[in-house]
């Protein structure tokens, strides 16, 4: 793909190799938390996720860097039309992605480049004009010192040379749902100003948004999805959650986009376990206790971590410790397959393998789930001790025992990145019992 002489390879959309073993271990943690409330749930994003160079966003970033070696690319949406990602939005599902972040504005960036304004269809793309004319001069001024006329459209770092059709993304996804059928995605909808502030730019959007999922969509009318599992929307047919940040659509129909988000922080880093603290909100502000549910009277929201999530992010922003954490949702820049395996908090590599139907499921020293015995069924391994107990409503507090738990305890199975650490702790290096079959399943 090419802008002028500023040319990138792409692979492929639906081609990006991912490593089986990631790909079971995340199946794995879906499964783990299928009875789990949404609130307690993992789920992998990406920041802009739809901004990427697989849909012509950004492929200038290599030749405008070597042109301008000071300028800033792959950290965030510096290149000013907010790319933010190498792969397509089929690639980040496939990699585990379940919150994927589309950017979408009205069609009145035409104006007055093409004309006549379409304000009532809507793209996915993140500036509609232009945002740095400072740079197109600097990139022409380097180039014409090198004897090289780039011979490029500059209007394409914009809305109004790159561009895609909303129900073209959204198709996108469907293609991939209907592939998949157990799965459960959130749709984040970052709508630019007056994008959707016109009801007939509402309707349109909403009618991209029915004609590709219909039923499949959780309306605003049927309450708020946080507190029911992923069990409970399948078995209601409910498979796709739309959000927004604080723009609203204005609808004369039934409201598909829940405004606000249904996540309260889009922090830098968490504090280090176990305290956990979130911009100075206590751990137990916002993880949602065990016994969380659809009636329960005080509410809990999704966390988000925006711009971090990568592999090679440390300390209080590392993956490890957000995952050690319970955050739900990571939303980094420039997402790779490689950054995957750091999420995957719960099985260990040397331990445990996808497609296994066999063999007792322990907490090993390493603090990670793994077969502790190859050969029994899994009928077998529900007697087997030391055994791991909770206390009754409070998966942050854990005991092993060879006979039965004490009173206030009940045998159990940690189910967030929080409860398997604190149980680990409990563990002090002994390998413990668990009730989970090799696939994730409670037994």
């Amino acid at each position: 793909m090419c802008n002028g002489v500023m040319c990138d390879d792409l692979c492929n959309i639906g081609t990006v190799p991912t490593d089986p073993w990631v790909d079971g271990g995340m199946a794995f943690i879906r499964e783990l938390q299928r009875n789990e409330p949404l609130v307690r749930t993992t789920m992998i994003g990406t920041h802009n996720s739809a901004i990427t160079q697989a849909y012509g966003f950004g492929i200038e970033q290599d030749y405008i860097s070597t042109l301008l070696p000071h300028y800033p690319v792959y950290t965030s949406d510096n290149l000013g039309e907010g790319v933010c990602n190498t792969f397509s939005l089929l690639d980040q599902l496939r990699m585990g992605l379940r919150h994927l972040e589309i950017d979408i504005n009205s069609g009145y960036f035409n104006v007055p480049f093409k004309g006549p304004a379409e304000l009532d269809k809507i793209y996915v793309c993140h500036s509609p004009i232009p945002l740095d004319p400072v740079l197109i001069v600097q990139a022409d001024a380097a180039a014409k010192e090198k004897g090289i006329d780039l011979g490029w459209n500059a209007t394409k770092l914009s809305c109004i040379g790159t561009n895609v059709p909303y129900k073209k993304m959204l198709l996108e996804i469907k293609g991939w749902m209907d592939a998949n059928p157990e799965e459960i995605v959130i749709l984040y909808l970052d709508a630019k100003p007056e994008s959707v502030s016109l009801k007939s730019q509402c309707k349109s959007a909403y009618d991209d948004m029915e004609a590709v999922f219909g039923n499949m969509i959780w309306a605003v009318e049927e309450g708020d999805p946080r507190g029911y599992s992923r069990e409970q929307m399948l078995r209601m047919g409910k498979r796709v959650i739309f959000e927004d940040h604080d723009n609203g659509f204005k609808a004369d129909s039934r409201d598909l986009v829940f405004v606000p988000a249904l996540w309260n922080h889009q922090m830098g880093s968490v504090a280090q376990f176990p305290d956990c603290t979130i911009e100075g909100e206590a751990f137990d502000s916002w993880y949602a206790p065990v016994t969380y549910n659809a009636s329960s009277k005080i509410k809990k929201s999704l966390v988000r971590g925006l711009g971090w999530g990568r592999k090679g992010d440390v300390g209080t922003r590392s993956i490890a410790n957000a995952m050690d954490c319970a955050v739900n949702i990571l939303s980094p820049n420039y997402v790779q397959p490689e950054d995957i395996e750091s999420y995957v908090w719960a099985v260990d590599r040397a331990a445990w393998r996808p497609g296994l139907t066999s063999g007792c499921m322990g907490v090993l020293p390493s603090g990670k789930m793994g077969i502790v015995d190859t050969g029994p069924p899994t009928s077998e391994c529900t007697a087997r001790t030391p055994m791991a107990c909770r206390k009754v409503e409070d998966d942050t507090q854990w005991v092993v025992e060879n006979a039965k738990c004490p009173a206030g305890y009940v045998k159990a199975v940690p189910t967030t990145g929080y409860a398997l650490k604190k149980l680990a702790l409990a563990a002090n290096g002994q390998t413990v019992y668990v009730d989970v079959a090799p696939d994730g399943r409670l037994l």
